[in-house]
């Protein structure tokens, strides 16, 4: 039996949102709205559609460190 799943990577505040990391460093946020609205709006129909949603995210370690084994 095929089952489908939609894999979500990255999309968090630090990268998105104006308030995360990347925004607070300067960065324009402004051309990320219209993709997080349209993510938005695809999830709900994968998910109505019974599509496995898979979210995959960044995550630093104590004191910021990136270099996780699992990274290595």
């Amino acid at each position: 039996m095929a089952r489908e799943a939609l894999i979500v990577v990255d999309v968090q505040n630090d990268f998105c949102h104006p308030d995360g990391n990347v925004g607070q460093r300067g960065q324009d946020m402004a051309p990320l709205k219209e993709m997080v609205d349209t993510l938005a709006r695809f999830l709900d129909a994968a998910r109505s559609a019974g599509v496995l949603v898979v979210y995959v995210s960044y995550i630093l370690e104590e004191e910021g460190k990136a270099e996780s084994p699992a990274w290595l």
